[in-house]
């Protein structure tokens, strides 16, 4: 989902802002198509989105629960059917292991 900023509406200058999960749902788009992730690229892109989805949410106060719903939701619009069991199950698990990954200091 694009915004722009109220101050941004103010002045005129309505860029859109690119929410983390637009990077989430275009990675699962990608490979919507096929029965497994067959690419490191694809997968590293996937992996990428999820954990600044992550990032980004947990920051606003998303709970870890939330976040996967929400995840399961970009997953299901993008079109990931038949291939979205294996991957949504590769991102769910990276998000919980991304949500409480002590070394971050969150």
């Amino acid at each position: 989902m694009s915004s722009a900023t109220p101050k941004d509406r103010e002045s005129g200058n309505c860029q859109p802002v690119r929410d983390s999960a637009d990077g989430v749902r275009s990675a699962f788009g990608s490979v919507a198509e096929r029965a497994y992730i067959t690419s490191r690229a694809d997968q590293d892109a996937l992996r990428g989105s999820v954990f600044q989805l992550v990032h980004d949410r947990k920051g606003a106060g998303v709970s870890v629960e939330a976040l996967i719903i929400e995840l399961r939701g970009i997953a299901d619009r993008a079109g990931a059917g038949g291939y979205g069991a294996r991957a949504l199950e590769d991102a769910v698990r990276w998000c919980i292991s991304e949500y409480y990954r002590v070394d971050r200091g969150d």
